[in-house]
């Protein structure tokens, strides 16, 4: 059974065509690409320059972030080192105040936990638009 590419989101059509295997299946990755293309040109009618369909979810905010650019890459690396260093060091250093696990411990782990998930969120995007740029390379 044929899937229905007109009725996907926009989101939806770039999570199939990242998953697609286009040597297996070139007619559906092209009529993905077909689909998708209608969202761009409806992005640039409407002056949307980061071709997003004019009901765009709130949870695509984090998109936004071009994980491509250098200083994306450094920001990722100066994260990832701090969190292993507050993992391994047992406290977070501040200005005023210090936070460690001997001390509060919930307040702890709920700092490491708000900061991996960023850090999750970044290596996420990192991933995604490095998947990305390989499909579009291999185009």
């Amino acid at each position: 059974m044929k899937p229905n590419y007109q009725s996907y989101t926009e989101d939806e059509l770039l999570d199939a065509l990242n998953h697609i295997d286009k040597n297996a299946w070139p007619e559906r990755y092209a009529e993905i690409k077909k689909h998708l293309q209608k969202y761009a040109d409806k992005a640039k009618e409407n002056g949307v320059s980061n071709a997003s369909n004019s009901e765009a979810s709130e949870s695509s905010w984090w998109r936004k972030v071009d994980f491509n650019k250098p200083q994306e890459k450094v920001i990722t690396l100066g994260l990832t080192l701090w969190t292993l260093y507050i993992l391994f060091a047992g406290e977070i250093s501040a200005k005023n105040s210090d936070i460690s696990f001997e001390e509060s411990p919930k307040t702890y782990v709920l700092f490491v936990v708000f900061f991996m998930a960023i850090l999750g969120w970044r290596i996420y995007g990192h991933l995604t638009s490095h998947n990305k740029r390989l499909n579009s390379d291999n185009d």
